[in-house]
């Protein structure tokens, strides 16, 4: 690790908050309720996949959802009705995840939905959530980037096209890399990360080499990573579920094929050549607890809004007390995507409570007004035209440092070895695009 990289990493490391703090305030067990119990209340809705090979995110969004349920009706007045999670599992089916949407809008008072499901269950559903006023909370995958985000969906997810321009711009001008292939899942997600990485190499003068499909398991993972040898990749873009991705990096390793050193993978361009060690890079999906098999040097795009688990920064301390408050030690450290799901929930009771309770407004039209707000995360401003929650600007990438880089290892969460790699989140002139209010926690000297 270089000098400039060592500089943001050794600036951003502290030590987690503690997660043992008692059992919290309004504790409840770890169910799901799939119904309101109060007639009262003001529902937010999780839809999500929570059982099956993509239940990762699900999960993550169901528990951040219930620490922020939790802190809403904390702040509410006594005049005020509280609000109640319901949370209901559409096994990874764009239809069942539409039905699901349909009746819980139509049967609940529902003032938002946390969506944490297959993205395209939500321009499917635009129909419905129109006519309740109900906006819909993308957790995962790309819809902007599709132009399919429609006027009740808002994005919380970072665009692909904005994550394939960062992977771009460091394997081609940075690591000097001609050769870079993809394997991405199958179905929307896949499509659509495979098009933005071929819209931002055609961008930056280049093209990609070779893409596969990620397959959950069986000989086609074996064929698809084949089939990049003999494209002689020097680097795979990865997207998919995370168990999925960490199959993929397992079957790499068995095949002796891990990424050691820029020169190393380099030479796996060359023709005839024996060893294959190609650098992992991927999007957002690629930092997470279940990806396991990591080589050193491996990258990932992400906001740096990611590190809301153990970066200094008030607005992410905020998030990790309120998530600890209410779960204690039972789930662990919030190193998933629980921020989102979190800022989700806030930013609908942020919009409910500016109407009345009897007010049959258009509550995606209210959510916005919403102007630089911070809910655990960075700052959040909507509008008609721009219903991401993400600002281009912080995107940047992340990577897995080596036993030699000179970076605490005490300090790294040792079940998401991560950090941020200062030099890619800089905007032009290679001036650091972190924001302004940030920069006294991130670079303290």
């Amino acid at each position: 690790m270089s000098g400039t990289r060592r500089g943001i990493a050794c600036a951003l490391l502290v030590v987690l908050v503690s997660c043992d703090k008692g059992s919290g305030p309004g504790y409840s067990p770890r169910v799901p309720v799939t119904s309101p119990t109060s007639a009262n209340s003001r529902v937010i809705a999780l839809v999500g996949t929570l059982s099956g090979p993509d239940s990762a995110w699900g999960n993550d969004a169901f528990e951040a959802a219930q620490a922020a349920v939790a802190v809403l009706n904390r702040e509410i007045g006594e005049d005020e009705r509280s609000f109640e999670l319901v949370t209901l599992d559409d096994e990874g089916d764009p239809q069942t995840a539409s039905d699901l949407i349909e009746n819980v809008v139509t049967t609940y008072p529902t003032v938002g939905i946390v969506f944490s499901g297959p993205p395209q269950a939500l321009p499917a559903s635009e129909d419905v959530l129109a006519e309740a006023g109900v906006p819909a909370l993308l957790q995962t995958g790309d819809l902007l980037a599709q132009n399919l985000l429609t006027p009740h969906a808002f994005q919380f997810s970072p665009p692909y096209t904005w994550q394939a321009d960062a992977l771009g711009r460091y394997l081609f001008d940075d690591r000097g890399y001609t050769r870079v292939g993809s394997l991405t899942r199958a179905g929307a997600s896949g499509q659509s990360a495979r098009r933005a990485l071929q819209s931002a190499f055609a961008a930056q003068g280049h093209r990609l080499a070779a893409s596969e499909l990620l397959p959950e398991t069986g000989g086609g993972l074996d064929r698809a990573l084949t089939r990049l040898r003999k494209a002689r990749v020097q680097a795979i873009v990865v997207e998919g579920a995370p168990r999925a991705e960490d199959k993929a990096l397992a079957a790499l390793e068995d095949r002796n094929a891990v990424y050691v050193t820029r020169t190393e993978a380099k030479r796996s361009g060359r023709p005839f050549t024996r060893r294959w060690n190609p650098q992992i890079a991927g999007f957002d999906t690629l930092i997470a607890p279940q990806v396991a098999h990591l080589a050193a040097g491996s990258v990932a795009a992400e906001s740096y809004a990611r590190g809301a688990h153990y970066l200094p920064i008030p607005s992410f301390e905020s998030f990790r007390r309120a998530f600890s408050d209410w779960w204690g030690n039972r789930v662990g450290s919030p190193l998933g995507q629980e921020r989102r799901a979190f800022e989700s929930v806030l930013a609908i009771g942020w919009a409910a409570r500016r109407v009345p309770s009897s007010s049959d407004a258009d509550l995606a039209q209210v959510l916005e007004r919403l102007d630089g707000k911070r809910f655990g995360g960075l700052d959040i401003s909507f509008s008609a035209s721009d219903r991401a929650a993400t600002e281009p600007s912080t995107v940047g990438l992340w990577t897995v440092p080596s036993a030699a880089d000179d970076i605490p290892n005490d300090d790294i969460p040792t079940d998401l070895f991560w950090v941020p790699l200062d030099r890619t989140f800089t905007g032009r002139g290679n001036h650091t695009s972190v924001l302004r209010p940030d920069l006294p926690y991130l670079f303290p000297r």
